[in-house]
């Protein structure tokens, strides 16, 4: 069947934007302590570049960026309808040895102009260096390094030859756009199958057309080295990369911030007031213009990354919390990981407990790390050289104390920095105005992580044009990612108009830490980049620069700073304005020394009060404790004002309103604030919005509550207490971390209360005060996992809700306040320390020195708050407005829902042990009550409580209530086990198989958490498969049970093995749920998925897509709604338990994976049948309380309230019309046999022991046995589509006893199990069809039947050893060592089914659902919706609603850590409602597909399925690739450069891989920067190397084309699926089709990568106008995983081919 292209016109282009563009070798400096990229890349405008040396011709080897500019990567922009024609020239060295040297790259403004004492601030030398005889154990053990190779000076040339060396061999360049749309097959920048190449050799030029079609952001990259080195990232790495950002039709560009210079050149006058007037169209001297981006004539003269976007008429983004104003401030930031770097210091090389802290993440080439910082400090040099409390964590994202991130300075001879360089753009600070609109383009340039992008006091809709979209200001994001982040509610300082630093960072800890972290700065005054606004700094006397900020042209300008009382004219008249300096200058703080708390912040002081830590008096000592404890024997401190110093209490006038001339106003959005009479650059008369509300504790400059609205006060307590017993081995935490409200110190301090994740409420419009008092220690102790750290203060940093940002963020940003609560220790601490030197010096205004000391003492008992409490514990408070958005377009109060909150002065170091939560905002008018014993939460006056992570929800309309269940994921756990061993420490390393992962017998803990240490958890409890399946026989060895307690199929059954210790959610049949998930910590990304539910994308948007599988990284938030309720219940034991889990295999080895249970019955206490069933099979029970016995009990009986009569659903009979009672059919539908269930006791002995009057009570009613399934899963009426499949293993059924991967290379797993249609089965034995994936079809509406047959061996299977493993939780015991089931399974998503008889796995107490050998299962799923209708229905009947849910992952349950990894994946496609179908020959991962349109139309689109594959054990026979180290023998090595179990293993899709290793010739251990030395431009060339073995995928230029992405098994490295020449929707659900159907959806963004793909995760890509784009070019286009490791070495790429 061939499909006819679409009639689609060519676009015409509106205009043609041009640029020339050029590629060059360019050193950048990462920050102000010296590191840099020795071989850094770059693109760049061919007017900013400049030849090193004036005697030679400009070109490759001898280009420079000018001194003047800062290295950035580049920005090129075009309107919607534009087409962008970019002249691309490759000026990079031809050659290794001709790359410039730094010297000569980045010389520095002052040696360039001729200076000999003034250098450029990078590291020199001696500078260590690693090789391959480094040893890190040694390094550690001797505090040196031991192997590696120094540099030392008079080895400069040696030195840089060394990276050079390391810098990719291919110097051929491209200029690829992920996005935008081919006019010709040279637009691809590639050089992909039999395409003629489009990389360009040195010296040699291109040009290249593409259309911009859609508003967004599109990253652009070079795909001539495309891997290799650090990273694997190739090119990339060392920084060839860029954005293209897409503005609405009609815009105009200028630049956003600029020099003094600049200013002052586009400055025609002054506005009275003194603002500038600014004539934004000037052009210099050479006739480029100033501020304008693109010339009068079309060409591009700017590759600013910051840009106001202004002068257009309408735009696809905005919503009501995003009104467009025809305006904004863009803002990019490109993410980069896997730096290449020269550290600023060497420790962070060679010594391993520093790797986790040393410079490694980056935006826009600059970064900031922990480490360099942390060493800086006590080696006594840059700014903070005299601050003694800068201790640790606390002080590196502080300006005050070390300038701002990123900065590259000059220095003088000695080695001190004497000047910030670049006045334009200083450092990693974004800036913009108070009120103006912004808008975040955020690309992530990889090459390897998946992010969480985070930014603190604003937030933007995750559909930016979708009113009911979910609102975030956390979003994951993968390697080639792009996302524009409209912020909602005007942008700069959000709807309560608050000044001060936004920091934006990477929520994933090491990653932070290592210096992935920028500033967005909102300032309340006009910046002009003058002397007088120089920032101050404690190293460079003169400050650092502040750029001249371009304010919008529509827009009023703040007010000019004043520094004294001064008269004004505005245009109400003259006033005297006070002194108003603008932020940060009337913050009360010295540089060099961490910030004070704020103003009006301490509610209770502990005797010490607000103030800053001058200086240290007399001798301090160093590293009594640990390295970094510091003893100093006296301390200046100086106190200030409770209330604010004058210049404080003058800025908290100035935004209170209470200035001269201000008025009231309200914001575009409907927010009362005040105003004050404002310019703007054109001089028209306007309004200047401030927050307008009086100063309050918690928010002194910007209120967030508006009058009138409720208050809700919350008092809780910081604590560190022992969390014991979170697994059935007794796991423990000895330093665990909590929050806890004031009243609940006591028991859970006495262990009566368990540890939990801090889950809080309040109604959505609640004004909330908090108040924090601080009981932790002032410092971590050291144990295996991390060194001695100090934690002196605890902050409370919490999301989404509206705060004062400079003084209740919970932490310590740029040149905002310290808003944290310091350690009991910590004040006494320094009270002692402050009378050692004579006093305190009184509060008197100043910061300086100055007045009389005074004695500090500490107050006599008890706490006023907290009895335990010492007298020394402070209270802060912060206040918060949990602000509603609206109603949706369902009529419903879209709240803010889970609010995540946490720790940001020492997150890095204890939010892995516990030190996390989350605000949970309900709906107004709602309460919240205990599920077990009806008590209401939240109204215990003394502190808010009570409260828990599951409650019952009843709304102001009790039809609407809920159960609620709020789930905290958590990784890096540090817990040690029964034998008091390290569960899974730091210092793991490769052994001889079949062991393949060990532990050095050297503790090496890190300075934080990174390398990927510890356990998972879910609420800090867990179920590791390993504990469940064997026995610990010493404290290093395990064995697998041999009886069916160590078989997979049976590893989450509770009558075999208990219920485990996860969080056990409960309700009854028809109740509705939503479930909360967050991620507390630390550094892993998860995917969630739940058993036999679905729910929308997003909760309020009921076109966003039904999913069952949740992508989510830290600080994440995600509500899933599973609004049609709990069905009925057929299994044996009166319950139905749906799994819950992080869904990769690794995650379930950690035991993140619990239960969900429905009672058909009334819980009131008594002993179940299904009670005996847990305590016979479980010998380790979780002990719970038990309120009759007052005590710990194991599985006591349950009490569970009901939630309010009105709500949730009727429960369906067999008697609804709807309902039918279950058979298998034939192919004609007729009736064959029914089908049942078996009811199973699965150890009747046992429980006879626990309760035989209940266990011969049953048996007397003949409960036990096979029972016929009354109620199927399928409606009545619903169409029956048969489908025969077997699971058969390789060595019985496949040619040469193996499933071959790579036919070229030999590449095959002799251990496979597949699933195949029976109809193939002889093809496949014979060689005659090549062995995928299961692939099933059927229509939206149908009943899906599978009738499994197990033709697998009876005896036990055979298992290879292999180098794919998970963590090593459990020591000697991992993949290997696990016996594989001969039991098989199939678990759908999404479809229609009842878990008891139809879910493919057997879970909890439900029936046995797995295939033994020999035996067959017939299972039947509902494309569709089948459910009842809600309580009070006039017409309660069952309702069916047929979906077309794309594709579907089809998951072989049991056996999770064998089954996957061999082959046993499938996916089944649900077609649109009419679909027909035809495969290609010999495949069903190719089809086309025709349906009806809504408009009666027939269309026919092109379908791939393709299914990821990551954790592969494969062999091979070519000795080319075998490895003789460590008993490999045919097994493949994992790649060299991974560092993390979910990264090991091979990859694949559809059982095809196309490793470049294998390309190349060399083993998949070959270390990538032996990779790096290959020229590697032709390595994806079909006419070199032939076509690779992943799948060829083909297709008609001009067809309409749909992608199926799944995931059904494997690790939790996220994926990023990128495909070369195209863009899509990235929601492909129809607009108002209720997501019951696919096709068009304008309001959807527009994306060209889908990252954050993970297991059980699924993908229907439809890329906008087909195969070949909108100008149907044919050729060879790449499909591809964009993250380094995973396409390179893992091979998943491949070719799909349009004719």
């Amino acid at each position: 069947m061939e499909a006819a292209p679409q009639a689609l016109a060519a676009p015409t282009c509106a205009r043609t934007l041009t640029a020339d563009v050029v590629a060059l070798d360019q050193v950048y400096t990462y920050n102000r302590l010296g590191s840099y990229n020795p071989t850094g890349m770059m693109y760049a405008l061919r007017e900013d570049v400049e030849a090193i040396s004036t005697s030679k011709p400009i070109g490759p080897g001898n280009a420079r960026l000018r001194v003047s500019k800062r290295p950035r990567p580049l920005a090129l922009r075009a309107n919607v309808g534009d087409c962008l024609k970019v002249t691309f020239t490759n000026w990079l060295a031809p050659t290794r040895s001709a790359i410039p040297s730094p010297s000569q790259s980045q010389p520095g403004p002052s040696r360039a102009g001729g200076s000999t004492t003034i250098s450029f601030l990078q590291k020199a030398l001696p500078t260590w260096v690693l090789n391959l005889t480094y040893d890190p154990v040694q390094s550690l053990l001797n505090n040196k390094a031991v192997g590696g190779r120094w540099f030392f000076p008079g080895e400069e040339v040696e030195f840089e030859d060394d990276h050079r060396n390391d810098s990719p061999a291919t110097r051929h360049a491209s200029l690829h756009i992920q996005g935008l749309q081919y006019v010709t097959m040279a637009a691809d920048g590639a050089n992909v199958g039999f395409n003629g190449s489009s990389l360009v050799a040195p010296g040699n030029s291109i040009a290249q057309t593409w259309y911009a079609d859609h508003e967004g952001t599109f990253f652009f990259y070079s795909m001539g080295a495309s891997f290799g080195g650090q990273g694997d990232g190739g090119s990339t790495v060392q920084g060839l990369f860029g954005a293209v950002n897409v503005e609405p039709a009609g815009s105009k560009w200028y630049r956003s911030k600029v020099s003094n210079a600049v200013l002052k050149a586009v400055t025609t006058g002054n506005n009275p007031d003194g603002t500038p007037l600014i004539n934004y169209e000037l052009v210099d001297a050479t006739g480029r213009p100033h501020l304008a981006i693109l010339d009068s004539s079309y060409r591009i003269r700017h590759g600013d990354l910051e840009a106001i976007i202004t002068g257009y008429r309408s735009t696809v983004m905005g919503t009501d919390t995003s009104k467009s104003q025809g305006h904004f401030r863009e803002l990019t930031a490109i993410y980069h990981d896997e730096i290449k770097a020269v550290q600023a210091f060497d420790e962070l090389e060679w010594n391993p407990t520093f790797h986790s802290v040393r410079d490694g993440f980056g935006i826009n080439y600059g970064v900031a790390g922990l480490g360099a910082e942390l060493l800086a400090n006590r080696a006594q040099i840059g700014p903070t050289k005299d601050c003694v409390t800068c201790e640790y964590e606390e002080f590196f994202l502080e300006s005050w104390a070390n300038g701002d991130p990123a900065m590259n300075v000059e220095k003088d001879a000695s080695g001190k920095a004497v000047q910030a360089l670049y006045p334009d753009d200083p450092s990693n600070v974004h800036h913009s105005y108070l009120g103006d609109p912004v808008r975040i383009r955020n690309i992530h340039a990889g090459p390897a992580e998946t992010h969480v992008f985070h930014l603190h006091a604003h937030q933007w809709k995750f559909s930016p044009s979708v009113n009911d979209s979910n609102y975030l200001d956390s979003q994951t994001i993968g390697p080639a990612s792009a996302f524009t982040y409209d912020i909602n509610f005007g942008g700069s300082g959000n709807r309560n108009l608050t000044a001060g630093d936004s920091i934006h960072h990477c929520h994933l800890y090491p990653h932070f830490a290592q210096g992935m972290w920028a500033l967005w700065r909102v300032h309340d005054v006009f910046e002009a980049g003058t002397k007088d606004r120089m920032l101050p700094d404690a190293e460079i006397s003169g400050g650092t620069p502040n750029p001249a900020v371009i304010p919008i042209p529509s827009r009023g300008m703040p007010p000019m700073p004043t520094y004294a009382a001064t008269v004004v004219s505005t245009p109400s008249g003259n006033v005297t304005r006070p002194a108003f300096p603008g932020f940060p200058f009337y913050v009360a703080g010295m540089p060099g020394r961490r910030a004070p708390q704020a103003p009006l912040d301490i509610e209770y002081d502990g005797g010490l009060p607000r103030h800053i830590v001058t200086r240290a008096v007399g001798p301090v000592t160093y590293g009594n404790s640990g390295r970094f404890d510091v003893d100093p024997s006296a301390l200046n401190i100086k106190l200030l004002p409770q209330n604010g110093t004058a210049m404080e209490q003058a800025a908290m006038s100035f935004h209170a309103g209470t200035f001269p001339n201000s008025a009231a106003a309200v914001t575009v959005h409907g927010d009362a604030v005040k105003s004050y009479p404002a310019y703007t650059a054109t001089g028209a008369s306007t309004r200047f919005l401030i927050n307008g509300r009086a100063p309050v504790a918690g928010a002194p400059f910007a209120d967030p509550c508006p009058a009138g609205v409720p208050t809700r006060n919350y008092r809780a307590a910081y604590l560190q207490v022992a969390v014991q017993n979170v697994n059935r081995a007794g796991w423990h935490d000895p330093q665990g971390r909590l929050m806890v409200l004031n009243e609940d110190v006591a028991d859970t301090q006495d262990g009566k209360r368990a540890p939990e994740p801090f889950f809080f409420r309040a109604q959505s419009n609640d004004c909330i005060n908090f108040y924090a008092t601080n009981l932790i220690p002032a410092h971590l102790e050291p144990d295996d996992f991390q060194i001695y750290t100090p934690t002196d203060v605890i902050g409370q940093h919490i999301h989404l809700v509206k705060f004062d940002v400079t003084a209740s963020d919970g932490a310590g940003n740029g040149w905002n306040y310290e808003d944290g609560t310091l350690s009991s220790d910590t004040v006494a601490d320094r009270i002692h320390l402050a009378n050692a030197a004579g006093g305190a010096f009184a509060a008197d205004g100043n910061v300086s020195e100055t007045g009389v000391r005074t004695t500090l003492t500490i107050p006599m008992g008890p706490h006023p708050r907290i009895s335990r409490a010492p007298t020394t514990a402070q209270t802060t408070v912060q206040r918060w407005w949990a602000d509603g958005l609206g109603t949706s377009a369902s009529g419903k109060h879209h709240a803010l829902e889970t609010v995540f909150t946490h720790d940001h002065f020492g997150p890095s170091s204890h939010q892995q042990h516990g030190f996390y939560g989350a605000l949970i905002v309900e709906e107004p008018g709602s309460k919240w009550v205990d599920p077990r014993t009806g008590a209401v939460m939240g109204s215990r006056v003394a502190d808010g409580g009570p409260t828990s992570w599951r409650a019952n929800i009843v709304t102001a309309n009790p039809a609407n209530s809920f159960r609620e269940f709020a789930l905290a994921f958590a990784d890096y756990v540090p817990y040690y086990d029964e034998c008091g061993k390290p569960v899974n420490p730091p210092n793991y390393t490769e052994e001889k198989l079949p062991i393949a992962v060990g532990f050095r017998p050297t503790p090496m803990p890190e300075a934080i958490s990174a390398a990927d240490p510890g356990a998972m958890t879910i609420n800090f409890y867990n179920e590791p498969i390993p504990l469940r399946i064997s026995e610990r026989v010493s404290c290093s060895d395990r064995t697998q049970y041999t009886d069916w307690r160590g078989d997979m199929a049976n590893v989450f059954r509770s009558d075999v093995h208990g219920d485990p210790y996860t969080p056990l959610l409960e309700g009854y049949a028809g109740d509705k749920v939503r479930i909360r998930l967050i991620q507390g910590a630390e550094e892993e990304q998860h995917s969630f998925s739940l058993h036999g539910n679905k729910w929308l994308k997003e909760m309020y948007d009921p076109n966003s897509g039904y999913y069952n599988a949740q992508a989510i990284g830290i600080s994440e938030h995600f509500e899933f709604d599973l609004s049609d309720g709990l069905p009925q219940i057929t299994g044996p034991y009166e319950t139905a338990d749906y799994m819950y889990m992080s869904a990769s295999s690794g995650d379930l080895w950690n035991g993140m994976w619990g239960i969900m249970r429905t009672y058909k019955r009334k819980q009131v206490g008594l002993r179940s049948l299904s009670d005996v069933a847990l305590l016979a099979a479980d010998r380790r029970p979780k002990l719970q309380y038990n309120a009759k016995v007052s005590e710990r009990v194991p599985y006591p009986p349950v009490v569970l309230e009901e939630l309010p009569a009105e709500a949730g659903l009727v429960q369906m009979t067999e008697q609804d019309e709807t309902v039918q009672k279950s058979y298998e059919v034939d192919d004609l539908g007729k009736e064959l046999a029914p089908r049942t269930v078996e009811h199973l006791m699965a150890d009747r002995e046992a429980m006879l022991k626990i309760d035989p009057d209940i266990v011969l009570k049953y048996e007397e009613a003949g409960w036990f046995g096979i029972k016929p399934i009354l109620t199927d899963s399928c409606p009545r009426g619903a169409k029956v589509r048969t489908y025969k499949v077997s699971a058969i293993d390789a060595k019985n059924w496949l040619p040469n006893q193996r499933l071959t991967y790579n036919d070229e290379y030999d590449i095959y797993d002799p251990d496979a199990i597949i699933f195949a249609q029976d109809a193939h089965l002889s093809d496949l034995k014979a060689g005659k069809r090549r062995p995928e994936p299961l692939i099933l079809r059927a229509r939206a509406g149908e009943c899906v039947q599978v009738t499994l047959t197990n033709r697998l061996p009876s005896t036990e299977l055979p298992k290879t050893p292999i180098w794919a493993h998970h963590s090593a939780i459990t020591e000697n015991f991992n993949v290997n060592q696990v016996r594989m089931s001969n039991q098989v399974s199939l678990h759908p998503q999404l479809v229609n089914y009842d878990v008891n008889t139809d879910d493919g796995a057997t879970v909890g107490l439900n029936a046995v659902q797995t295939v033994r050998p020999g035996k067959t299962r017939v299972y039947r799923w509902f494309a569709g919706e089948f459910k009842s209708s809600p309580k009070g229905s006039p017409f309660p009947l069952g309702k069916v609603t047929g979906m077309e849910f794309g594709i579907v992952n089809l998951r072989n349950m049991a056996d999770v850590i064998n089954h996957g990894m061999h082959g046993a994946i499938g996916a089944l496609i649900i077609e649109p409602a009419t679909a027909a179908w035809a495969t290609d020959s010999g495949t069903e991962a190719q089809a086309r597909v025709t349906y009806t349109l809504p408009d009666g139309k027939q269309e026919t689109f092109r379908e791939f399925v393709n299914l990821f594959q990551d954790d592969l054990g494969l062999q091979t026979d070519n000795d080319r690739f075998w490895d003789y180290d460590l008993n490999s023998q045919r097994a493949l090595r994992n790649t060299a450069g991974i560092d993390d179990s979910q990264d090991t293993g091979q990859k694949g899709f559809n059982y095809r891989t196309e490793p470049l290793w294998a390309r190349l010739g060399v083993p998949p251990h070959t270390p990538p920067e032996d990779i790096n030395n290959f020229d590697l431009r032709d390595i994806l060339s079909s006419a070199v190397y032939g076509d690779p073995a992943t799948p060829i995928f083909t297709a008609n230029a001009g067809e309409p084309l749909r992608w199926r992405f799944g995931h059904p098994s494997g690790h939790s490295r996220q994926h990023a699926i990128s495909l070369h020449g195209a863009e899509w929707r990235r929601n492909p659900w129809a607009s108002g089709a209720l997501s019951r159907a696919m096709g068009p959806n304008a309001l959807s963004p527009v994306i060209a990568t889908q990252g954050g793909a993970s297991v059980m995760q699924s993908y229907n890509i439809i890329p906008e106008y087909g195969a070949g784009g909108a100008y149907a070019v044919p050729g060879d286009y790449l499909y591809r995983d964009h993250a380094s490791f995973l396409w390179s070495g893992g091979g998943l790429w491949g070719v799909y081919r349009v004719k």
